[in-house]
């Protein structure tokens, strides 16, 4: 349980961040893909990359809503 205390301690305030970096990834990784792999290296792009992305997608989905509400709360808490 300790452990678990430390983590969550640790993400206090990154996650958000770490949700937006996710999602920019994720966003990032197709565009790379198609215009570097394909067009300019004529190299097919691995069919597990759909996965990779939709994975980014959901992680950055999590991170940044919990993120986002764990900061409402924070600011609901301080009489924001």
């Amino acid at each position: 349980m300790e452990k678990l205390k430390e983590v969550l301690e640790y993400l206090n305030g990154k996650k958000t961040n770490i949700g937006a970096f996710l999602l920019t990834l994720a966003l990032v990784i197709p565009i790379v893909d198609q215009q570097l792999l394909v067009d300019i290296w004529g190299i097919t792009v691995p069919v597990w990359m759909d996965s990779v992305v939709e994975t980014l997608q959901w992680g950055g989905g999590v991170f940044s809503g919990v993120g986002l509400f764990h900061k409402a709360l924070k600011a609901k808490k301080d009489g924001v």
